[in-house]
Formats: C-alpha cells, sequence, structure tokens
C-alpha cells in the first residue's frame, strides 16, 4: 500500500468543488430547501399524545404500536444504511449529492429520534425487550396462490447492496459503482421510500384522523412526508442522470424493484387492525406512487406488477401467515 507522501498530488479542480452550473442544479437546490425545513422533535407536546393513547381500547393501542415499531426499526436502519450512497457520490465526483446526502442523513436520524421519543413518553416503552411483543415477523408471509413471497427490503436488502456498492468503490470502478448506485437506491428510495412506505405514512394519518387523537404522531407524520418526499426525488434524479448516461441501468431498476415485488403486492398486516380503514385505497396508492417514480425516472412501468397489486385474488396480508 502507497504512504501518504507516494499519494498523487490534487488538482485544483479536485480540491475547489463548487461550481455555478452545481448550485443551479435541482439536487443543489433540495439541499438548500432542506436547510430550510429544519424541525425538532424535542418541541413536540407529547403529554397530549400520552393522554390520548390511555384512552384508546387495548386492541387499538396495539394497532397503533404495531405501525409504530415498524417505523422506529425503519428509521434507525436507513440512517446507518446512507453511508454506502455517501461514499458512492464522493467516488463519482457529484459534490452536490454528497451535501444533500449530509441532510439526508441527518434527517433519517431525526425520524428515528423522533419515533423514540414518541415511544418513549407516550407508550412508555422504547428498549427492546419492551417493544418486542410489538414486532411481526414479515420474512415468513407467502402468498396463498404460491406466486409470491415477501422479504425485507430494508433489512436484507439495503445492507447486501450497501455492501456491494462500497466493494464497487474500494476497486474504483466507476462502472461498477453507477450500477451499484442506481440498484441500491432504486431499493432505498424508489421502492421502499417511494411505493411501499408512503401508504403507512397515510394509514397512520388516516387513524389517527378517524379516532380524532394522537395528534402529536399525525404531526411528525406529516413532517416526515415532506423530508421523504424530498428523498425520493433525490433518488429519482440522481438514478435518472446515470440512466440517461447509461440506458441499459433502466433494467436494474426494474431488477431491483422485482426482488421485492410481492411486498407491495400483499396489504399490510395493521391495514386490518382498523376496521374504517379503505384497503383498497392502499393499494390504489401504491400504483400511483409506482407510475410516478417512473415517470420521474423516464423509464417504463411493469404493467404487469401494477394488475398484480389491483388483482383482488391476490389477497393476503404481509405478516401472517397465508394458508
Amino acid at each position: 500500500m502507497a504512504t501518504i507522501d507516494e499519494q498523487p498530488e490534487r488538482t485544483l479542480q479536485s480540491r475547489l468543488r463548487f461550481t455555478r452550473e452545481m448550485m443551479a442544479g435541482p439536487i443543489y437546490r433540495k439541499y438548500e430547501k432542506a436547510m430550510r425545513k429544519f424541525w425538532d422533535p424535542g418541541e413536540f407536546d407529547y403529554e397530549a399524545d400520552a393522554r390520548d393513547f390511555q384512552e384508546l381500547t387495548p386492541e387499538q393501542q396495539r394497532g397503533i404500536v404495531m405501525i409504530t415499531v415498524r417505523f422506529l426499526g425503519g428509521e434507525q436502519e436507513v440512517t446507518d444504511e446512507t453511508l454506502p450512497m455517501i461514499y458512492a457520490a464522493h467516488a463519482l465526483g457529484k459534490f452536490d449529492w454528497t451535501m444533500f446526502l449530509s441532510s439526508f442523513m441527518m434527517e433519517e436520524a431525526r425520524h428515528s429520534q423522533f419515533f423514540a421519543m414518541w415511544h418513549e413518553r407516550v407508550v412508555g416503552a422504547v428498549d427492546v425487550d419492551e417493544l418486542s411483543e410489538y414486532w411481526i415477523e414479515r420474512e415468513k408471509t407467502v402468498d396463498p396462490t404460491g406466486r409470491y413471497q415477501t422479504g425485507e427490503p430494508v433489512y436484507e436488502g439495503l445492507p447486501y447492496f450497501g455492501h456491494q456498492l462500497i466493494d464497487a468503490c474500494h476497486a474504483g470502478d466507476l462502472a461498477a459503482v453507477e450500477e451499484g448506485f442506481v440498484r441500491f437506491s432504486t431499493l432505498y428510495n424508489i421502492w421502499v421510500e417511494g411505493v411501499l412506505t408512503m401508504p403507512s405514512y397515510e394509514i397512520v394519518i388516516d387513524t389517527c384522523d378517524i379516532w380524532g387523537k394522537l395528534g402529536t404522531l399525525r404531526h411528525g407524520f406529516k413532517q416526515i412526508v415532506a423530508d421523504e418526499g424530498r428523498h425520493i426525488t433525490f433518488g429519482t434524479a440522481a438514478c435518472r442522470q446515470l440512466i440517461e448516461k447509461r440506458p441499459e441501468l433502466e433494467q436494474v431498476v426494474h431488477d431491483a424493484i422485482n426482488l421485492y415485488r410481492g411486498n407491495a403486492i400483499g396489504m399490510l398486516e395493521y391495514q386490518r387492525f382498523v376496521p374504517e380503514l379503505d384497503l383498497q385505497k392502499y393499494q390504489l396508492q401504491k400504483v400511483r406512487h409506482y407510475k410516478n417514480r417512473c415517470r420521474e425516472l423516464n423509464i417504463t412501468p411493469d404493467q404487469t406488477l401494477i394488475d398484480d397489486i389491483l388483482d383482488p385474488d391476490l389477497d393476503f396480508v404481509i405478516g401472517i401467515e397465508a394458508g
């Protein structure tokens, strides 16, 4: 391995990264917007939600915590898994991407903080042993028709693709970095954030509205949705740049989605804990968000995926052993 003294001398262009073109670009503007949209979970009123929580039935309490504990875990996971994207942005010389991703990581950490504070102050449970009873293992779900099964894109897919992306950065293979970034960002920003999770936000907001309770939880979700909107549009903008440069990368998008397409086709277990919810509404939302992501990427949607999401015969619940 070369010593520090043996490293090649850096050019001035590699030291001064700002350009007018970059500062006028869409991703740098997302960074500026993120800096203006700061919010602090420590300033929220959790006492009102604590009183509301005590007024819920045991079934309602369990149902809402089954939702929020998934977000508590998921936000912590994606905070840790932002690093490969930052590493790849650096490898590709995309300083505006690096700047935006610095705000991205902070926002995911802030979401983690919000859910930790809400669980501790409202539910009175934040440690693993206190919340484990609310955690459903979704990996075991199987579609009764045998066509689909679901997995854990956040807990298995992102770490796996993240390691691949970091390995490509270490190897200095920029083509592999571009492909790895598209694969990772597709799973993270486009599929998990941009399609699968969006209906879950609406499920929580709708539930709070139906019950007329948990206003702080509802407010927190609204703030998170605004943050995630920037994350999604960053992912689609960055991937679109790379796909326009290398059109064959469109197939990488479809392949990454196909690994976890069953997660969009099945319904979430907590949809059925609130009888007043319109279950089909959230399936339609998945299709709308999927079409929007494909439009933003300028790629062709997979019509068979859309048809399967809306197929009433493919009726299975993620998190419940199908039979």
